[in-house]
């Protein structure tokens, strides 16, 4: 079975090497092979509007999934899928539509199943807040001011302090230390994820009445 690596960095200084070097045993462990012509890198900036060259780059590799050589893709970070929360979210149904599984090595998930391609919804989700939380970011370089997504973020980190328990994160850790899937379980983090959720949805809520 043969597997493509997307390879993408935020700056010319980052070396796209170094990340097909990292991803190419976890592929090999898995049983995959990755031949060169299934390697897909580029730079990107995220200072800029990188959806332009976003879809260059994913355009490609779905045609080439098209063709029915590619099992799988395996990618550093969810973050280098897409830094876009709409588009993110899109690319994601679109291969999973395709049948083709997604591993995403920062978080040790799967899109899909790689043995029965199918889809479990409570990893589609989380998956999709891990795009709010990289475009989140990418505004945040942008110099924008804060918005409910990150409001619920940090509200939701003071109310933590409250009743913590040793597995949670302070009032201003990043809510990605909570995702941590080495000292949370499963369930443990989707309930922490629907916390979070009902605390993002009363402050937009609150914006949309201002």
């Amino acid at each position: 079975m043969k597997a493509a690596l997307l390879l993408r960095v935020s700056t010319e200084q980052q070396d796209l090497d170094s990340q097909k070097n990292d991803l190419m045993p976890v592929a090999l462990n898995f049983g995959y092979e990755v031949p060169d012509e299934y390697i897909f890198g580029e730079h990107i900036t995220g200072k800029d509007d990188i959806r332009i060259s976003e879809r260059k780059t994913i355009t490609r590799l779905k045609e080439t999934c098209k063709t029915g050589g590619i099992s799988v893709i395996f990618i550093y970070e969810v973050s280098r899928l897409s830094r876009s929360s709409i588009d993110g979210r899109s690319f994601l149904r679109d291969f999973n539509e395709m049948k083709i599984p997604i591993y995403f090595k920062d978080k040790s998930i799967w899109s899909l199943d790689p043995k029965t391609l199918e889809e479990d919804s409570n990893t589609t989700m989380i998956v999709g807040l891990f795009f709010d939380f990289a475009q989140q970011e990418l505004k945040t370089l942008k110099g924008r001011t804060i918005d409910p997504l990150s409001e619920a973020i940090q509200i939701q980190g003071r109310f933590r302090d409250e009743h913590a328990n040793g597995k949670r994160f302070n009032s201003l850790c990043h809510i990605t230390n909570l995702l941590n899937f080495n000292s949370l379980t499963y369930e443990e983090s989707i309930q922490e994820l629907n916390e979070w959720l009902k605390t993002a949805k009363h402050l937009q809520e609150r914006y949309n009445k201002a």
